[in-house]
């Protein structure tokens, strides 16, 4: 388990990254950035505080056990550009995640590639700290860089739900 991001399993290792160079998983920055800085990915418009679709605590999304208040929430937008916990990406590509903060603090990103393990063991989460956080809607993105799936879920004084996101090989 993890808390307030100090690793205290003694049975599982954990990475830990704070680098703005990420090449693949999840992405603090906006990856279509021009040469005046400006996000281009062409979806959001400035200003826009909620994503497309956005259902409160929709019925499918799914909390960590140890999550106490169940008030992050987490989303990736899907092709419809709706706010869903499910989604797929090629190999190679982006796609919008969006976090919806309730606890203010230092925000934890949490991604678990699932492999084949024949030991039957769980599989280690690469984990980014991408700062200290206010309440508020937050985007960041993922770019899927291995097929199958990968589940995420942050931390910010409490888990969030998890989101679900199957990578297909490159096109």
């Amino acid at each position: 388990m993890r808390s307030e991001g100090k690793a205290s399993s003694a049975m599982t290792k954990t990475t830990f990254t704070t680098s703005t160079l990420v090449t693949d998983g999840v992405y603090p920055n906006c990856p279509y950035v021009d040469e005046s800085g400006s996000c281009q990915s062409g979806e959001f418009p400035k200003g826009h505080v909620t994503p497309h679709g956005y259902a409160p605590k929709g019925s499918k999304a799914v909390f960590p056990k140890p999550s106490q208040c169940r008030c992050n929430e987490y989303y990736v937008l899907s092709c419809q550009g709706v706010a869903d916990t499910v989604a797929g990406v090629y190999c190679g590509e982006w796609i919008p995640l969006w976090s919806k903060i309730s606890r203010p603090g230092e925000y934890w990103s949490y991604e678990w590639k699932i492999r084949h393990n024949p030991a039957g063991k769980g599989c280690n989460p690469e984990v980014r700290n991408f700062g200290y956080k206010n309440a508020g809607w937050y985007q960041t993105w993922f770019m899927g860089s291995e097929p199958g799936w990968h589940i995420l879920s942050y931390y910010s004084k409490d888990w969030s739900n998890y989101i679900y996101i199957y990578v297909w090989p490159a096109k």
